[in-house]
């Protein structure tokens, strides 16, 4: 478990994600955080909303968040905080998304969904 500045930014639920030397975490909450893995100190902390028990994901270069009513939030790697994408399809995430090649597979009641490159243009993922 991870807690940032708030209770607000405890992660129970969710693994933290390495990407290069710096770690992202989502919270419970919806709070994404970035930390130096070497000092553990804090870059940023941005509110993205929802709930949250699927594991951030590293494809294509990005990091996906899948929340718990559905909402996919992409962000770019980073010592800055910078939102790339944001969908609402019709069903939620509860476990976290495998990852193929360059792109993520989401599991949701009763299938299996692969977000190929147009599907990526499709949801305006840069």
């Amino acid at each position: 478990m991870w807690c940032g500045k708030s209770n607000a930014a405890c992660q129970t639920k969710t693994s933290v994600l390495l990407v290069g030397e710096l770690l992202y975490i989502i919270s419970d909450a919806g709070i994404a955080s970035c930390i130096e893995a070497a000092t553990g100190k804090a870059l940023w902390q941005e509110p993205i909303g929802g709930e949250f028990s699927a594991s951030p994901a590293y494809a294509d270069g990005k990091i996906w968040l899948f929340s718990e009513d559905g909402k996919i939030s992409v962000i770019a790697p980073g010592k800055t905080f910078q939102l790339l994408a944001e969908n609402q399809p019709d069903d939620g995430f509860m476990a976290s998304p495998a990852i193929l090649g360059s792109a993520p597979y989401l599991r949701r009641e009763p299938i299996c969904i692969g977000l190929r490159r147009a599907t990526r243009r499709r949801l305006r993922v840069r």
